[in-house]
């Protein structure tokens, strides 16, 4: 991973345990499932989608979100449509 997309994986680590205050830092890994392995329903999905559109200043579009599966999925995501790319 490069240092880029190792940057966007610490702060959307940083998201989801701000969204989720039971969520256990060490459980999120780029292979993690989002709704099953981190628990995250389809409320908490939408805060999480928010947040993070909020803090990389990107928006997310709504067809995009069923693409949005694991972690990776969605680091990939914000590195495509961050400013600059």
């Amino acid at each position: 991973m490069n240092d880029a997309k190792q940057e966007i994986q610490e702060k959307l680590t940083q998201i989801l345990t701000e969204c989720l205050p039971d969520l256990d830092a060490d459980r999120i890994r780029p292979e993690s499932v989002i709704s099953r392995d981190l628990g995250v329903d389809s409320m908490n999905f939408i805060l999480i989608i928010c947040r993070t559109e909020s803090v990389f200043g990107i928006r997310i579009p709504e067809d995009s979100w069923q693409q949005i599966r694991t972690v990776q999925d969605a680091v990939d995501k914000i590195a495509e449509l961050l400013p600059g790319k």
